[in-house]
């Protein structure tokens, strides 16, 4: 009977992570609940809810769910990744280091959690730390393009501008689609008084993502600058019109 009742729960699970990655999480949520009614020490029904909550908002309930999975199992590094990174969404980012440090000592490999810690660093404005874990999750994903693009954010805050140059032209090589990275990269070169080649670059971005509205801010402030002034307008018009201004 427990054997079937096992076996049961597992099949329920996976039921459940199969409506979670259809973006069904209403759906998802049910399966987990049946799942844990069955077997109440089901860590893995308990974290996979607290992901369907966090995906719908409803952050109480995930954080809820991510520390029943932690109590039922102390070694859960995906629980203590996730809680950290929903720490990280409400802006408690001291909170999300510490659940990223009990994550990354059950599991030194998971290249994410590095990145995740970076981006928390960075947000409390400790960059040399968000530098070195960027570089460690690097090491581990040499193809991580967001590690390297926000990595080149940090350089760029603590003024190693080639650095920073360095790091958004590898995140583009890796990820040719990488709005974010020609953004970056063109706020850099713009920087540099290269308006021009700043220009190219939120070109590419706005040829991504063509209602990236900053984008267009930035392209019109570059072109302003040449002396471009009927493009200038233009863009700055799309830009408000983008914002709702």
């Amino acid at each position: 009977m427990v054997e079937n009742n096992e076996e049961r729960v597992r099949q329920i699970v996976e039921q459940g992570f199969t409506l979670y990655v259809q973006n069904n999480y209403d759906g998802a949520i049910a399966a987990f609940d049946r799942a844990i009614s069955i077997d109440p020490n089901c860590d893995e029904a308990y974290y996979y809810r607290g992901d369907s909550y966090a995906e719908m908002d409803d952050y109480t309930k995930a954080m809820e769910d991510y520390g029943r999975a932690i109590d039922i199992n102390p070694n859960y590094a995906l629980a203590y990744n996730d809680r950290g990174n929903l720490y990280a969404e409400m802006g408690e980012f001291i909170k999300a280091i510490a659940d990223f440090d009990r994550a990354i000592r059950i599991d030194p490999t998971e290249a994410t959690t590095y990145h995740s810690r970076g981006r928390a660093y960075a947000a409390i404005d400790e960059y040399d730390r968000a530098i070195e874990n960027y570089t460690r999750a690097i090491d581990i994903d040499p193809d991580y393009a967001d590690a390297y693009g926000n990595r080149g954010n940090a350089y760029s805050l603590i003024g190693e501008y080639s650095n920073a140059a360095q790091d958004y032209s590898y995140a583009i090589s890796i990820n040719p689609n990488d709005d974010t990275s020609y953004y970056n990269r063109g706020n850099f070169l713009a920087e540099m008084g290269a308006f021009d080649k700043a220009i190219e670059d939120y070109d590419q971005s706005i040829r991504i993502n063509p209602n990236y509205a900053l984008a267009y801010y930035y392209r019109s402030v570059a072109h302003e600058a040449l002396g471009n002034t009927a493009q200038a307008e233009r863009d700055m018009q799309m830009c408000r019109d983008l914002s709702g201004e």
